[in-house]
């Protein structure tokens, strides 16, 4: 992985923004539910990539996904973008 040796320390970075998340707009949020089902579904898909060897796949996926998650707090913070709208962006 470009930024990670291995894909759990991908997962143990993700935790530290989705606690990030929650600790700030709580667990049951709008915005932690679709920060967690952004990551779920990000890490599914690196794995199919890894899984048919295409390592450079799997690192833009979670790349992308880490992006959001830990951008996210800052955007919420700062107000640059209401919840809803936030959430909205992470898909799902």
């Amino acid at each position: 992985m470009t930024r990670w040796e291995t894909l759990a320390d991908a997962r143990e970075e993700a935790a530290g923004w989705l606690l990030a998340i929650a600790v700030d707009h709580g667990t049951g949020s709008l915005v932690h539910r679709k920060a967690e089902l952004l990551w779920s579904r990000a890490e599914s898909e690196a794995l199919a990539s890894l899984e048919h060897a295409d390592r450079s796949n799997a690192e833009r996926i979670l790349d992308h996904a880490m992006h959001l998650l830990s951008h996210a707090p800052g955007i919420l913070n700062r107000h640059e973008l209401s919840p809803e709208d936030l959430a909205g962006l992470m898909g799902g």
